[in-house]
């Protein structure tokens, strides 16, 4: 891609999809949002919103200045009929160390919201509570 006269080219290679639904960062969230479209069709899931932010830390005035505060944006957001609760869904290529930490952030403060990953594996996380750890050394 070429913009006023200068070569500009996405840092991960991906290459920014225009449909009627909207605009979308690569192949695969294209892929991943029609799979939810048809599930949403079937009844499967509700609610499906795209781009949705999510806040992990508010913004803290200091002596210094004032730290913006830091979002997640999920590609995706719905709420599934079948698992009764909130599910956003991240379609990821490349996991930066930003992600990673916003993705880890996210999970501690929306407990109750279902992390799916996909991506070549698809991954889903969801925080682990009230369980005892066994420690075999005795």
């Amino acid at each position: 891609m070429f913009k006023n006269g200068l070569k500009t080219t996405s840092k991960y290679h991906n290459k920014k999809i225009k449909t009627p639904d909207g605009v979308f960062d690569s192949q695969r969230e294209l892929r991943d949002w029609n799979s939810l479209k048809e599930k949403e069709a079937k009844g499967e899931i509700t609610q499906l919103q795209r781009q949705v932010s999510f806040d992990l830390i508010p913004t803290i005035k200091t002596i210094a200045g004032t730290l913006s505060k830091i979002r997640y944006i999920a590609d995706f957001y719905y709420y599934s009929n079948n698992l009764k609760q909130y599910v956003v869904v991240d379609s990821k290529g490349f996991r930066t160390d930003t992600y990673n930490l916003k993705k880890r952030l996210f999970i501690l403060k929306y407990p109750e919201i279902l992390f799916i990953e996909a991506g070549k594996e698809t991954k889903i996380y969801k925080e682990i509570k009230n369980k005892k750890v066994i420690d075999n050394k005795n």
